[in-house]
């Protein structure tokens, strides 16, 4: 598992938006936005889902 720097920690933590990279089982690239971005503990970052309103 590769640590997270606190210097990334402190980043994260303090940007409002963060942008996300996924890619699918093709390959394809999926980049967006996320405002729901933290890290916990040094080695793990979390991204929380809070759903909108119906």
């Amino acid at each position: 598992m590769i640590e997270i720097i606190a210097d990334v920690e402190t980043i994260t933590k303090q940007a409002i938006l963060s942008f996300v990279a996924t890619a699918n089982e093709g390959g394809t690239p999926n980049l967006s936005p996320k405002t729901s971005l933290t890290v916990t503990w040094r080695s793990l970052l979390l991204r929380y889902r809070i759903p909108g309103p119906y």
